[in-house]
């Protein structure tokens, strides 16, 4: 352990017992994003959550588990369970025309499909996820407003400069 984990783990710790004594029935958890550059896989981020004597943990990536089969998620409950964690899962968008969208997922259903079978199988009250984010959603948007204005111009304009090429085809006159 380097000095900058062991300071941060100290900081951790200490926050983590500071907001249980001040609020004293209000479960303290952590979103393991927070700290996803240390690369961990769901089982240790459940270990140092339970180290920070947390109430919760959010592993809120689907890439944070080595497999989605049955008995690896059993295994991760029961670790959470003894450990007297809550376990809350997310995922990412789940919109394919999204900017924030990974292909690799499959369908945007199939994604979320996924994404509740683990948070039953983990036990977790809730499967968040989102559609994309505010970037993307307005480049989306004005992305569909241009193709839009593209195809009300090249309608109103006579076929005979329709057939001209793309290039012409899609310009409004000048004037």
């Amino acid at each position: 352990m380097n000095r900058r984990s062991f300071l941060a783990s100290t900081f951790a710790t200490a926050a983590a017992s500071s907001l249980r004594a001040a609020t004293p029935g209000l479960p303290i958890g952590l979103d393991h994003f927070s700290v996803r550059a240390t690369g961990w896989k769901a089982a240790q981020y459940i270990d140092y959550a339970a180290s920070l004597k947390l109430n919760t943990i959010f592993l809120s990536e689907l890439g944070v588990f080595e497999n989605f089969e049955d008995a690896y998620l059993k295994s991760l409950k029961e670790q959470a369970h003894k450990a007297n964690l809550q376990v809350y899962v997310g995922t990412g968008s789940v919109c394919e025309s999204s900017n924030t969208w990974k292909a690799s997922n499959g369908t945007g259903v199939d994604h979320l499909a996924l994404t509740i079978k683990i948070a039953k199988a983990l036990g977790s009250p809730v499967a968040r996820c989102y559609l994309g984010n505010q970037k993307g959603s307005l480049n989306g948007w004005r992305h569909r407003q241009a193709h839009r204005k593209h195809d009300q111009i090249h309608q109103s304009q006579p076929k005979s400069r329709r057939g001209r090429g793309h290039q012409d085809s899609h310009r409004e006159p000048r004037g």
